[in-house]
């Protein structure tokens, strides 16, 4: 039996990692382009989809404690768009 080096080691491992990790991101694209393109009144969630009894929260109402940056910037970005919108 032929003994293999350590090149030659790190080259298959580095070839099975480039394939594996084309394949996944093949499967990701395809599962966020199904996301993006369903009803919007599906829920996306499989914890939600199975859980019927439980609803997904309003992004807004989500706050994090000690963080007020982003608060603060989503709060000035909507006073803009608010501010486009009657103009």
């Amino acid at each position: 039996m032929m003994k293999r080096t350590k090149s030659s080691l790190r080259s298959d491992f580095l070839e099975y990692v480039k394939l594996y990790l084309t394949y996944y991101k093949k499967a990701l694209a395809t599962m966020v382009n199904a996301t993006v393109s369903s009803w919007h009144g599906r829920k996306i969630s499989p914890v939600y989809y199975y859980l019927n009894y439980l609803k997904e929260p309003d992004w807004k109402s989500l706050v994090i404690r000690g963080e007020k940056e982003f608060g603060e910037k989503q709060d000035i970005w909507e006073r803009r768009i608010e501010v486009a919108r009657q103009r």
